[in-house]
């Protein structure tokens, strides 16, 4: 598969997402009111088409992801992944009946620029399609302990900030499944009956439920504006960075290149956290009128 075939794929998985939440959100808000999780509410999104076509859209963009890990760089397509909120943009202002402001836009624009910037400069190298396990396996468990002291932090000690927290360690066991997705791809390409008798398909689902769990759990707890924005930047960066230590994948590192990703990355987490909050603040407003006063 080609680079260019693998960055089709990851903005097809970004825009399924995109769509999956929006429509989830909009079913979710229509459904009748209540507190707390119902099996009622349950059973009657079921009966919505709208929400079965959003909870399609994400499987959609799962198989995307997957596919995009296949011939792509960690450090390209979990980068690019960030642009479900650019996708987010404008179906939210086709099923709400208007038009993005000026500002949308204007972040919208900049966080294409910076991811445009980013990739440029950096131009990561493919790395292998397994990675050296030697390094992974490290790499994983000190990615494990940072995402439990944020959940440990932000259980116990630092309650106040605990959305942000529970957020980051979110996207943390976010990376972790990229490359976990990567490496059952990997193996699965060269020997598909290996997936099912070797250990990374069940750490991925198990990390994956985890990462849901962790995911709702940060909604839950408080501000979701304070939540979303370190769950989209931990997520690409814990991703880029086991592609770089266990899979691989090189980023230029001259001067100007290294310049270049570094206005890049704070253009685009800049805008990634602009539209993020604008993202939480309709989650929040969606959650309000499902839950009743």
């Amino acid at each position: 598969m080609s680079l260019t075939v693998a960055i089709i794929f990851a903005l097809a998985s970004a825009g399924c997402a995109a769509i999956a939440s929006v429509l989830q959100h909009r079913t979710a808000r229509a459904a009748p009111g209540g507190r707390g999780l119902r099996i009622g509410l349950i059973a009657s999104l079921l009966r919505r088409p709208l929400w079965l076509v959003g909870v399609s859209a994400a499987g959609a963009a799962f198989l995307f992801h997957a596919a995009a890990l296949q011939g792509g760089q960690l450090a390209i397509v979990q980068p690019l992944l960030v642009s479900s909120l650019l996708f987010a943009l404008p179906a939210t202002a086709l099923l709400d009946k208007r038009r993005p402001s000026i500002t949308e836009w204007t972040w919208a624009l900049l966080l294409i620029v910076g991811l445009g910037l980013f990739l440029g400069f950096a131009r990561p190298t493919a790395g292998t399609a397994l990675p050296n396990l030697s390094v992974f396996i490290p790499a994983l468990a000190l990615a494990g302990a940072l995402t439990a002291t944020s959940v440990f932090l932000g259980a116990v000690p630092l309650r106040r900030y605990r959305p942000a927290l529970f957020g980051f360690a979110t996207g943390t066991a976010y990376g972790i499944v990229a490359a976990l997705i990567k490496y059952v791809v990997g193996i699965g390409v060269s020997d598909p009956i290996r997936v099912l008798t070797d250990w990374p398909l069940y750490v991925l689902v198990v990390v994956g439920a985890f990462g849901v769990v962790l995911n709702q759990t940060a909604y839950q707890a408080g501000s979701l504006a304070a939540a979303l924005p370190p769950l989209a930047l931990s997520d690409p960066v814990v991703a880029a960075l086991l592609g770089v230590v266990a899979f691989g994948e090189q980023m230029t590192t001259t001067p100007i290149a290294v310049i270049g990703q570094i206005i890049g990355a704070v253009l685009a987490g800049t805008a990634a956290v602009t539209l993020a909050r604008r993202e939480a603040h309709d989650m929040r407003d969606d959650a309000g009128r499902v839950g009743g006063p």
